[in-house]
């Protein structure tokens, strides 16, 4: 949660606004939208690793 508070709105709002809505389970979307979640654990793990 620290993570996420050190961050504004508008910053969150651009992380969620990456992913893509897959309404058939298109593999492109699901693939982009497992790479941007990835990107989103290793923002956190790397947050953990500065204290």
């Amino acid at each position: 949660m620290a993570w996420l508070e050190q961050l504004t709105d508008d910053e969150v709002m651009e992380r969620v606004g990456r992913l893509g809505v897959a309404f058939n389970y298109e593999a492109d979307i699901v693939f982009r939208n497992v790479e941007i979640i990835n990107g989103l654990r290793d923002d956190l793990l790397a947050f953990g690793n500065e204290f």
